[in-house]
């Protein structure tokens, strides 16, 4: 193998006796079951501290790249932060259910050091929500826009000239719809 191609990918990195200490060269955890990541097998990489390094790793890196940063209102952010926190502590949830019908004890340590954090996380979320009294704003803005768009309907009767006695019942049952979408959004249902 050429130079170049040992630089494009992980290497064991653990020193050697054998090679006056230098980095052993083998890929990253071969001969384990966590190839790409840690040390190889013949550098403990398959010993039971190992593979729970390993498995850390490998979640970490899965959840640093589940989305991109994009800009937010706060209130919004601040709902969605927790939304993704009950999102990863389902998802998390499930891991841990799944290694521990597995009895893999190997992958169970790590995925529950994973969800006891992701508990943590929706508690602090949520708390935070809560003293925003986000869902008392969201009802709010939501009771805005819905008095906006009456208005938008009413302003659009009135310039097609259709008359004022036709407004009252197209518009009792635009507000019936309205508030049929939003008892739908706070997680009613239909």
């Amino acid at each position: 193998m050429t130079a170049d191609r040992v630089a494009d990918r992980a290497l064991c990195g653990a020193r050697t006796r054998s090679a006056g200490g230098r980095a052993c060269r083998n890929p990253a955890g071969k001969g384990t079951s966590h190839v790409g990541t840690g040390r190889c097998r013949h550098h403990a990489g398959s010993t039971p501290s190992h593979l729970v390094a390993a498995e850390v790793v490998v979640a970490e890196r899965a959840l640093r790249t589940l989305g991109e940063p994009i800009p937010t209102d706060p209130l919004e952010g601040l709902q969605r932060a927790v939304d993704s926190a009950a999102g990863l502590h389902h998802g998390l949830q499930q891991l841990v259910r799944e290694a521990a019908a597995s009895d893999d004890s190997r992958a169970l340590v790590p995925r529950l050091a994973l969800y006891a954090d992701a508990i943590d996380r929706l508690a602090r979320t949520a708390r935070q929500a809560v003293e925003a009294r986000l869902t008392e704003r969201q009802a709010r803005i939501n009771q805005e826009q819905g008095e906006l768009l009456v208005r938008f309907v009413v302003a659009a009767l009135a310039v097609a000239a259709i008359p004022p006695e036709l407004h009252r019942p197209f518009r009792a049952a635009l507000a019936v719809e309205i508030d049929r979408h939003r008892h739908i959004e706070e997680g009613g249902t239909p």
